[in-house]
């Protein structure tokens, strides 16, 4: 609840839940007919405030190692999909490796950057939608 690191703690893997093959939002995002695009962000703040500013196509892969899983996942839904994860270089990096596991997956990939090494959360809350 305060600014410690890390940002978010996820729990490790079990026989009841793999991240690696979930993606947290994707429930409401299939709600979206017609589910035109999706957009994939690190974090479950990130997806609550997409949500909550009007973009319910936000899905979150629990971080920044996007799996192939996710991405056929992900291709089940949409073919477009846009990469919004963190402007840090982490996130950064996280999203030009995301665009080879998408392109393989037979998704159509591009990438949002956002300034001042932002988040999507921090983005819409400093400059609205």
């Amino acid at each position: 609840m305060d600014d410690s690191q890390p940002k978010y703690l996820n729990s490790p893997d079990s026989p009841a839940f793999n991240k690696s093959l979930n993606l947290f939002g994707l429930h409401l995002a299939a709600r979206q007919k017609p589910l035109e695009y999706l957009i994939i962000v690190e974090g479950y703040m990130d997806v609550i405030t997409l949500h909550q500013f009007g973009f319910p196509q936000a899905v979150a892969s629990l971080g920044t190692s996007l799996t192939e899983e996710q991405a056929k996942l992900m291709r089940r839904y949409a073919s477009d999909v846009y990469i919004a994860y963190d402007g840090d270089e982490a996130g950064q990096k996280a999203a030009m490796r995301a665009l080879d596991i998408l392109k393989d997956a037979g998704c159509k990939p591009k990438v949002i950057q956002f300034p001042n090494n932002l988040d999507p959360d921090e983005v819409l809350k400093q400059y609205g939608p």
